[in-house]
This record gives C-alpha cells, sequence and structure tokens, in this order.
C-alpha cells in the first residue's frame, strides 16, 4: 500500500476495500467486490508516517469498518489497540461501521473510545426507520437493533456525537414507512444526518424492483427531514453554550477565524491571534451554536 502523507495535519488511512453486505441498492460493492482488509503492518507504517509528518488527526477510512479483518482473522479491536499503542496528542476518527457488523464489537469499540487517542465519534447508518424497507435493501439489522446501539453509546459516553445516513424514496417506501424514520430519528436524536434521495443503479437488484416513488415525493420527504434533523442539531449544539472545553486547531477558516475539533467531534470556530497554532490543543469557552457548528473563544 503505496502512498505520500504530505505535511497536513490531517491524515486518512485506507484499511480495507469492499464489504461483506449485499445490499441492493448498492453499486459500490459490485465496483468493489468482497471485503478485502489491508494488512496491519501496512496500516502501521502508514500510520506512524503520518504521526512523524506531524499528523494530528488520523480518519480510519473504509466501506465498513467494523468488517475489517473478518477476512484475515483479526479484527478493527485488534488494530485499533495497535494504534492506540503510539504516543502522542493526535485523535482518531473512525469511519462508518454498519450496525450488524458493529454489534459483535461494539462495548470494546466504546473501551477504546473513551481513551485518550480517539474522538468520541460514531458513524452508524440507519438508512430507513422501517423494518419492512430495510429488508428490501437487504440490510441485516432491525431499526430496533440500530438504536439498541445509539443508545448503548450514549449511556457509556454521553458526549459521543452520533452521525447517520437515511435513504428516502426507496421502492415501495410508503408514508407510514416514512414515518417510521421520522419517529427513530427524533428518538436518537443523531447530531450528523446524512440525506440520500433514492437513485437506481443498473446492476442493482433495486433497478429491478417495482412500486417507484415519485422525485417530488422523495424530494418532499428530504426536505423533511432536513427541517427535523436542523432542530435536533441545534438543540443539541445549543447545549455546549457557556461550558468550557478543548479543541484541537486544525484548519485556517474565513474571515481571521481557525477551525478546530473537541474531543466529541464537534467543530468549533475561534477567531484567529497571534497565539493559536495550528495542530495544538487550545481550552475555548463555547460562546454560541449552530446545527453545524460550534462558536468559542480561547481562554488564556
Amino acid at each position: 500500500m503505496s502512498f505520500d502523507p504530505g505535511p497536513d495535519l490531517i491524515g486518512v488511512v485506507p484499511v480495507s476495500t469492499g464489504c461483506t453486505g449485499d445490499c441492493t441498492y448498492c453499486i459500490t460493492r459490485l465496483a468493489r467486490g468482497a471485503l478485502k482488509s489491508h494488512d496491519v503492518t501496512s496500516i502501521e507504517k502508514r500510520f506512524r508516517c503520518l504521526l512523524e509528518r506531524g499528523a494530528k488527526e488520523i480518519r480510519v477510512t473504509s466501506q465498513d469498518s467494523a468488517s475489517y479483518g473478518l477476512d484475515a482473522g483479526t479484527s478493527l479491536i485488534e488494530l485499533m489497540r495497535t494504534m492506540d499503542s503510539h504516543s502522542g496528542d493526535h485523535r482518531i476518527r473512525l469511519g462508518m461501521m454498519n450496525p450488524d457488523t458493529a454489534e459483535p464489537i461494539f462495548d470494546e469499540l466504546l473501551d477504546i473510545m473513551e481513551g485518550s487517542h480517539f474522538y468520541r465519534f460514531l458513524h452508524l447508518p440507519l438508512q430507513s426507520g422501517s423494518d419492512r424497507i430495510l429488508e428490501k435493501m437487504n440490510r441485516r439489522y432491525t431499526a430496533g437493533d440500530w438504536m439498541e446501539l445509539v443508545e448503548r453509546a450514549r449511556r457509556r459516553i454521553p458526549e459521543i456525537t452520533i452521525s447517520t445516513d437515511v435513504i428516502t424514496g426507496f421502492p415501495g417506501e410508503c408514508e407510514e414507512d416514512f414515518q417510521d424514520t421520522v419517529k427513530a430519528l427524533e428518538r436518537a436524536e443523531p447530531d450528523i444526518l446524512n440525506i440520500t434521495r433514492f437513485s437506481s443503479r443498473p446492476g442493482t437488484e433495486a433497478h429491478g424492483m417495482k412500486d417507484r416513488i415519485h422525485s417530488r415525493t422523495s424530494k418532499s420527504r428530504s426536505s423533511a427531514l432536513t427541517r427535523i434533523h436542523e432542530k435536533i442539531s441545534g438543540e443539541r449544539n445549543q447545549k455546549y453554550v457557556g461550558l468550557a472545553t478543548k479543541a484541537l486547531v486544525l484548519e485556517k477558516g474565513k474571515n481571521h477565524t481557525v477551525t478546530g475539533r473537541t474531543d466529541s467531534y464537534k467543530v468549533v470556530v475561534l477567531e484567529d491571534d497571534p497565539g493559536m497554532v495550528l495542530g495544538t490543543w487550545v481550552d475555548v469557552e463555547i460562546t454560541a451554536a449552530s446545527g453545524v457548528y460550534l462558536k468559542g473563544i480561547r481562554i488564556q
């Protein structure tokens, strides 16, 4: 696995290609094939080199991070323990993982996230709050399974940032199915929501499905979910206002600002000043919030 890490503070470490799933709508699975995990030695070499070049945020990427190693007699947990053994004030962000592959390692995963080297961040796709639609998608979990993982994570790590994905307008999605998705999101209150309108891809099983949803309906449902999530994320972020925390300053922003990340992977926008050094941790007080980011001032 060749690479050029470059001088950036944010580094990317791909750990596998393909996945163990067979979702009826997914063209990526057809393009990339079955799961193929990279060997630990090459991953650790890339990881170590990124740290030596000054990277402070390492993003572990994969189609499904939790499936890492299932084809090679190892696991994501073992890989994360190897990464965790490297000292430094960097942070590791784990990539998306499917509920069915995350569940068997979930408690150990939360143990690792409580350590000093990992962001408290979990990207766990829902796709639909309707078990009927999840079955048509060939997702290997129920909406209840997903909810149980989210609630377990929040009980263990109350400040964890939850990111999820949903698809609107999947063939056969009736109003009741859509309302099941709304209810699931309102109960779970994810911090980040990625909404996709179903798009038929030739070669996938879903391409031949009947009961297509009109684009106007799919668009309307997407807009409704956007409004619901803006309210949820705004209210969740508002709880940070007035709190003191630490932020890892990573990038220059607009209008003499810098952006950083808290340990919960929340974006914090700060006014730049001569003492602000990219790649360092600073003490901040959160002064305002939107649904997308927090605003803060540096505590001298």
